[in-house]
């Protein structure tokens, strides 16, 4: 809703993440389902492969930085296009993140905004890797729950 709400106002939202590129046609469908699509304000129509570090993709309005530094990469691809943001607003889960966009920012003398979104640290501190493995193991049309998946474990 509040990409929505922006987008209709007329700012600039696009997306922004270290995923590797073989994940942005799961990434998208996963946005589409939450009825997210960056299109509508997207810099460019156009799909954009560049090398940083390592590839990096930019599609349907999602900026894929392949591990790269966010910053770094995002203001690569803002230089690609010659697009000089007045100020930039960044909501990310991680504070590294954070601090890492506003200092790119800072060397481009963009004033910045930062979220840090904490929604699901309560989750990421609790997710057991090993337990999730178990349960894709096993996972044959019937997710098993963490429990049932532990007890398999024993």
């Amino acid at each position: 809703t509040i990409i929505q709400h922006l987008q209709d106002e007329g700012f600039g939202v696009m997306g922004l993440t270290t995923q590797g590129l073989h994940l942005s046609s799961r990434t998208l469908y996963q946005l589409n389902d939450l009825a997210v699509d960056f299109t509508k304000t997207s810099l460019s129509d156009e799909y954009f492969v560049f090398k940083y570090k390592n590839p990096v993709l930019y599609r349907d309005g999602i900026l894929f930085g392949n591990g790269s530094h966010k910053g770094k990469v995002l203001f690569s691809f803002l230089e690609a296009l010659s697009h000089n943001p007045s100020t930039v607003v960044f909501v990310d889960d991680k504070a590294s993140n954070l601090i890492a966009l506003e200092a790119s920012c800072n060397e481009h003398g963009i004033p910045f905004v930062g979220l840090r979104y904490g929604y699901l640290d309560e989750k990421v501190k609790n997710f057991n890797a090993e337990v999730a493995l178990e349960q894709l193991r096993v996972f044959g049309g019937h997710i098993i729950s963490d429990e049932e998946a532990k007890e398999s474990l024993r």
